[in-house]
């Protein structure tokens, strides 16, 4: 969320909040009961800390790499899974 404020986009604050919202539903929940695992939590935090890394040292096109991969394999989780 903090990275989508920085932006200054309203738009994209008002997407990011609704992915966090739509995680605490009902679909959200099942499906996490079933692919979700230390495994899986272990990996996205090493994405978020990719993209983080990458913001930290001011390149923006390892930061974009970084997030980009991030919803690749995010993606693989819950919807190739």
């Amino acid at each position: 969320m903090t990275l989508a404020e920085v932006t200054g986009n309203a738009v994209l604050v008002r997407l990011v909040a609704e992915l966090f919202d739509e995680r605490h539903s009902p679909i959200s929940a099942k499906i996490s009961s079933r692919f979700e695992s230390t495994r899986t939590w272990k990996a996205a935090l090493a994405e978020h800390e990719a993209v983080l890394a990458a913001i930290e040292a001011r390149d923006p096109i390892a930061a974009q790499a970084a997030m980009r991969a991030h919803l690749r394999a995010s993606t693989l989780r819950w919807v190739g899974a």
